[in-house]
């Protein structure tokens, strides 16, 4: 927080890989008979196979991991497993092993909405398994636009306590004259 997450993945240009944010934002479902394909807007993707196979055991490590689903009645139930270690597990840098696991619960309760609980399981790296639920919106009729990361953080300077030290204070008869809310530092 203290150098405003310069070594986000995100903000280094990486794949978002597991945060709460990547859960969040544009997405493009893709079903078949044998696999459902999700497109992000920063123009990466995952494919979870449903054609009956499980996960690898050892799978080789990549950004997106490998993926396994099946259907428990109305619930899309997947598994996943192989991320590298380079991603954030939540957006406030909590960082994960290679023997990270994840099963992510999607549901549907109305045509407009999906719900989707994750948990994450990395004995090397959490005392317990944890995680969080994060409830989407069904968009059907909208395009998703793409998202291109062209500068990394590389180039900001400074941190937290350097930016307070600068921090100019507005009397708030002064904010009063005009329209909005103001916070921040």
């Amino acid at each position: 927080q203290q150098d405003f997450f310069k070594a986000r993945p995100t903000f280094q240009c990486r794949p978002a890989g597991l945060e709460a944010d990547s859960f969040e934002g544009w997405k493009r479902m893709i079903q078949t008979p044998a696999a459902i394909v999700i497109l992000a807007e920063d123009l990466t993707y995952r494919v979870i196979h449903t054609d009956g196979r499980t996960v690898e055991a050892d799978p080789a490590p990549s950004w997106q991991g490998s993926s396994a689903g099946h259907w428990d009645g109305d619930t899309l139930v997947v598994d996943s497993a192989g991320f590298n270690d380079k991603t954030w597990v939540g957006r406030y840098g909590i960082q994960h092993t290679e023997a990270l696991r994840m099963t992510e619960r999607y549901r549907r309760p109305d045509f407009g909405h999906v719900q989707v609980e994750v948990t994450f399981t990395d004995p090397a790296a959490f005392s317990k398994p944890w995680g969080f639920k994060v409830d989407m919106r069904l968009v059907a009729d909208t395009e998703m636009l793409e998202q291109v990361c062209e500068l990394s953080s590389d180039a900001w300077l400074g941190t937290l306590s350097d930016a307070s030290k600068k921090a100019v204070s507005v009397p708030q008869d002064v904010l009063a004259k005009y329209v909005g809310v103001y916070s921040g530092t």
